[in-house]
């Protein structure tokens, strides 16, 4: 299908490879390290960091080609991820779930909406996504009054539009209807309640609430959240519009990619920090020698790197596959089931455990010094817990549906 684009866009440059943005991404730790404290107050990314992704292409990655985007790989998309995560997990966070909804946009919005949110006067589209319903949709003449207040809006800072989850008033009670609604940024307010002491971890990773307010959206920016339920996917809105299975919109698999990508950073980092402390610090009883000479140290580190290292093959084999699998669905092969895009998020929250867990060991071994305020290693371990507390990382609960489902008893993980 051929686009007529009205609005001139920020365009990257085109001959950029996977590679580049990759490097880009790792180029950037230092300085993302050197603004951990000032982002935890500002409860996202600072400006000098944005101007920096959006300069390098980082927000073109997953946009269409159609509205000057790159369409890399997800497989790209989660390692650039996990480098900016290795220099601070909250930004990581932010980056992710900001512009990943570049994807899962492109997926299920028609093709006239996404020429208007692609082609913003910003020169990108990014929007936050919060999952739990939020307020609701009442319908009216060529559209909805969205009425919400959206919490853990991940990415919101420098963010074009917000993507709010509501229920249409006046159906079944018992059976509500749910949809997503998309709204630009000059609809909505963002709540200051984030950042600084507000909460425990990933003070930087722009997840304030979104508060909309009896605002007008067209019909055609609400879609209904059924796709979330689909027992199998062969195509898509976006997948027909761009010609790219890229936009099969996948959405468990995809999912659990943002956050294990972070995660696989988090690890990364808290193994570069660790390294700094047991290679200036010496052990506490005699013989004294440095704590990398130290046999407990060397094994602590050693298992951490095995648990990060695992984790990031993980992500990326299960994100490989994945495309194979969407590719051959649209095709018009093998479709993409539940049951397939069930396993790669059980495989992925195994990765985001396992780099938990050596973030876990090395905080522990690092000493009480490494808690104090201020402190990387305290900071990445908040992180970590933060990332816990999601709904999708409740291991236990995850494992037992995914028995359940491969037993007969029920249809999904949720």
């Amino acid at each position: 299908m051929t686009m007529s684009i009205a609005t001139e866009v920020y365009t990257p440059g085109t001959n950029l490879t996977a590679q580049d943005l990759i490097a880009a991404a790792r180029d950037m730790r230092e300085r993302l390290r050197d603004q951990q404290e000032a982002a935890e107050e500002l409860g996202g990314y600072t400006q000098e960091i944005h101007e920096e992704m959006l300069s390098k292409g980082l927000y073109h990655l997953l946009t269409p080609k159609a509205f000057g985007g790159l369409e890399m790989s997800v497989g790209t998309f989660a390692e650039v991820v996990m480098e900016i995560a290795q220099g601070d997990p909250g930004s990581g966070w932010c980056y992710s779930l900001g512009h990943g909804h570049a994807l899962s946009t492109a997926a299920w919005w028609p093709a006239d909406v996404q020429e208007e949110i692609y082609t913003t006067p910003r020169g990108y589209f990014r929007a936050s996504q919060s999952m739990p319903p939020s307020g609701t949709a009442k319908k009216v003449d060529g559209g909805y009054i969205i009425n919400a207040r959206s919490p853990y809006q991940s990415g919101s800072p420098y963010s074009t539009h917000a993507t709010v989850h509501v229920m249409l008033e006046g159906g079944d009670e018992k059976n509500p209807t749910f949809v997503h609604a998309i709204v630009p940024e000059a609809q909505y307010s963002r709540v200051d309640d984030w950042g600084g002491d507000a909460i425990l971890g990933m003070r930087s990773s722009g997840s304030n609430s979104v508060l909309v307010e009896n605002q007008f959206v067209p019909e055609k920016y609400v879609v209904s959240g059924d796709w979330l339920q689909l027992p199998e996917i062969s195509t898509s809105p976006g997948a027909e519009l761009h010609q790219n299975s890229l936009y099969l919109g996948v959405p468990q698999t995809f999912l659990m990619t943002e956050l294990a990508a972070v995660m696989v950073g988090t690890a990364y980092a808290a193994i570069d920090e660790y390294k700094e402390i047991i290679t200036s610090r010496t052990t506490i009883l005699p013989p004294r020698m440095l704590r990398s000479q130290d046999p407990q140290h060397q094994r602590d580190i050693g298992t951490a790197i095995m648990m990060a290292d695992s984790a990031k093959t993980i992500v990326l084999a299960v994100n490989q596959r994945a495309a194979a699998w969407s590719e051959e669905a649209f095709r018009g092969g093998q479709p993409f089931t539940r049951a397939m895009d069930i396993k790669n998020f059980g495989e992925l929250i195994q990765a985001a455990d396992l780099a938990s867990e050596a973030v876990e060991l090395l905080y522990r071994s690092a000493g009480a010094s490494a808690a104090k305020k201020g402190q990387r290693m305290q900071r990445y371990m908040r992180d970590a817990q933060m990332y816990r507390t999601h709904n999708v990382a409740q291991y236990a609960q995850i494992a037992q549906r995914i028995g359940a489902v491969n037993v007969g008893e029920a249809k999904s993980i949720y």
